[in-house]
C-alpha cells in the first residue's frame, strides 16, 4: 500500500528510458557489490536494492519540485539504512538474514552515484540530436 503511493509521487518525473537505465545500473552495481563485499551470500533474489536506488534517485531529482516530500523520503531511507547497518537487528527477524540489509545499502549508494553521474556529467543527461 505504501509502495504505489511512493511511485505516484514521482510519476511525472519518470521517463521510461531513464527508468530502464536506473534498473540496469542498479542491478549491475548491487550485484557487483554483493559479489565483492558480501561473498558469504551465494544467492540473492530480490528487488529491494533496485527500489532503494529508484527512491533515492527520484527523491534527489525531484527536490526542486517538492522539497518537503523529497527530504522526507530521502531522510526515511537514510535513517533506515543507518538503523540496519549500525543498530542491533535480530537476524531471526530479518527477511533473509544479511541479504536485504546489504542490498539496501548498495541500492542507496547506487542511487546517490546514479544521481551524481546524471547531475555532473551532462553528456549522459542530454540526448544527442
Amino acid at each position: 500500500m505504501f509502495l504505489p503511493w511512493l511511485f505516484s509521487l514521482f510519476y511525472k518525473s519518470i521517463k521510461i528510458s531513464e527508468f530502464f537505465l536506473i534498473v540496469f545500473f542498479s542491478c549491475l552495481f548491487v550485484g557487483i557489490c554483493l559479489w565483492v563485499f558480501s561473498p558469504e551470500i551465494k544467492l540473492y533474489v530480490g528487488l529491494s536494492g533496485i527500489l532503494h536506488t529508484f527512491f533515492v534517485y527520484y527523491s534527489l531529482k525531484s527536490f526542486n519540485q517538492d522539497k518537503f516530500i523529497s527530504i522526507f523520503i530521502f531522510g526515511v531511507i537514510f535513517l533506515r539504512i543507518l538503523q540496519e547497518q549500525f543498530l542491533f537487528i535480530d537476524k531471526d527477524i530479518s527477511l533473509v538474514n544479511d541479504v536485504a540489509v546489504d542490498a539496501h545499502l548498495y541500492g542507496f549508494i547506487s542511487g546517490l552515484l546514479f544521481f551524481a553521474i546524471k547531475k555532473f556529467l551532462p553528456f549522459i543527461s542530454k540526448p544527442k540530436n
